[in-house]
């Protein structure tokens, strides 16, 4: 196994085949080394992003290295928001119309959060070039910033958060 793995499928992989890196990732690297199928695997995820042929290999690398961080804004917005600024129109196997910038909305903002969305995909169309053709109204730019406008805000959560602001900086 290790012989294959260092004369065969590492160096297919290190030459940019997605395939033998994510094969690298799962059977190569020890069991418990996630930090060896994170590098792989996120290899595997870039390479096939770079040739248009997702095969769930970002999903795989985003659960390996963010293993155990399901929050909100943490890892996984870490790991998929450089995606969208590189690759945001590459659609992602798993979720039919889903690309990297949807992908990146849902890991790095609040379900309700509105204005955190507009502003991700509002940012990835003005600067990246993202096209917008996902129909699901949660997971597109016009739906978002429609309800990001149509937010009244609470005065007294907003005083409190500038309270909270300023208490914070002295």
């Amino acid at each position: 196994k290790e012989a294959s793995c260092e004369c065969s499928v590492k160096p297919d992989c290190e030459d940019g085949d997605s395939e033998q890196c994510n094969e690298f990732a799962n059977h190569c690297c020890g069991e418990d080394d996630q930090e060896c199928k994170c590098e792989y695997q996120r290899r595997a995820c870039h390479l096939a992003l770079e040739s248009d042929s997702e095969e769930g290999y970002c999903e795989d690398a985003g659960n390996s290295c963010c293993e155990g961080d399901y929050g909100i804004g943490g890892c996984k917005c870490d790991f998929w928001e450089p995606l969208c600024n590189s690759y945001p129109n590459i659609e992602i196997s798993y979720s039919e119309g889903m690309k990297t910038c949807s992908e990146a909305s849902l890991n790095c903002c609040r379900e309700e959060n509105y204005h955190c969305k507009c502003d991700l995909f509002t940012h990835a169309e003005d600067y990246n070039g993202y096209e917008d053709t996902f129909i699901n109204d949660c997971l597109n730019r016009d739906g978002n910033c429609a309800r990001a406008s149509n937010i009244v805000p609470n005065i007294d959560i907003e005083v409190e958060s500038l309270r909270r602001i300023y208490n914070e900086t002295q």
